[in-house]
């Protein structure tokens, strides 16, 4: 086997993740890989994201370069640990650059797949010895409240504002997280399916301000790379330094068709891709980053570029696509 670029691995493992049993199973084939002892394992824990970046924090000592951050867990817990990363006051310069590599332990797995491929297909020791490491800018998404200070969420896939987020915020609460029909083989894709669909149709429009105008919006996306939502079709990749902006102003479907069709071909992409957006929400509505749902209130200004600050990260896909 060649060389190991990295002297040990910290693994961030949550026990309540969709593919909790496979991550332990990457999490042997890590430490026989690594040795036992240079490979540490830890366990996130309830409250949210805050209290697991306070977690993340108390070992910045052994975060690096030389370190390898692997996430076995869902894109909430991986989009948690690139903003500890990028944002957490005091975090020493050297531990802002810790690749990071995600093993497919959640329900989308959209970066981890992204940046290798399918876990069914890609061999854990591949990815450590043949993998570079690659520099990636996010999504900035700087929400300033119409009375408050303004908080900047990053997005390493994708962020949006509507439709999707309200969907999102549907099948994140618990009646769905936790439905029994998800241990039926298909189960979870129906469940995902029906109510994903029904909240679509649930969705509200809401008035959106841009450039002085106001427009009435169903659902604005933005994508940082080819993969939205377990969909995989648009011509971007996570290393380029531009953005998908998509805004549905309804819910028809013959109206919407064409514009998303025009999405991912690689010919009419101009039209789409962009470096920053600035827009003011005047309804409260919800937003997702990466998956993972927030109510926005109205009157909130956003805007979106970014980030000047790259996260870094191991892939197989990417290789020599950025140096930083």
């Amino acid at each position: 086997m060649k060389h190991l670029a990295f002297t040990h691995a910290l693994v961030l493992r949550n026990p309540a993740s969709t593919h909790a049993a496979q991550g332990k199973r990457r999490i042997a084939e890590l430490q026989k890989i690594f040795g036992y002892e240079r490979v540490v394992v830890i366990e996130t824990v309830a409250g949210g994201a805050a209290p697991n970046q306070k977690l993340l924090r108390q070992y910045a000592g052994l975060l690096g370069p030389h370190a390898l951050l692997c996430i076995a867990a869902g894109d909430g817990t991986v989009n948690m640990a690139i903003e500890t990363l990028l944002q957490m006051p005091g975090l020493p310069e050297s531990a802002r650059k810790t690749p990071i590599l995600p093993l497919w332990g959640g329900n989308a797995n959209d970066l981890a797949h992204m940046l290798n491929g399918t876990s069914y297909r890609t061999r854990l020791a591949t990815v450590l010895t043949k993998g570079e490491v690659v520099a990636i800018h996010p999504l900035a998404c700087k929400l300033t409240p119409h009375h408050g200070k303004p908080v900047t969420r990053i997005a390493a896939c994708y962020a949006s504002f509507g439709a999707t987020a309200f969907a999102a915020a549907k099948l994140n609460e618990p009646r769905n997280r936790n439905n029994p029909l998800h241990r039926l083989p298909g189960g979870r894709f129906i469940v995902e399916f029906i109510t994903g669909f029904s909240a679509l149709m649930e969705a509200p429009t809401f008035a959106v301000k841009e450039q002085g105008n106001l427009k009435i919006a169903y659902e604005r996306t933005f994508a940082n790379g080819s993969r939205f939502a377990k969909i995989d079709r648009l011509p971007l990749k996570l290393t380029d330094h531009v953005f998908y902006l998509h805004t549905l102003e309804n819910k028809r479907l013959l109206s919407a068709l064409p514009r998303t069709l025009a999405l991912m071909q690689k010919r009419l992409s101009a039209k789409f891709t962009h470096d920053r957006d600035d827009f003011t929400v005047h309804q409260t509505t919800f937003a997702q980053f990466d998956g993972e749902p927030a109510e926005i209130a109205a009157q909130t200004n956003i805007h979106v570029t970014l980030s000047e600050r790259p996260f870094y990260a191991l892939s197989l896909l990417l290789r020599s696509e950025s140096k930083s």
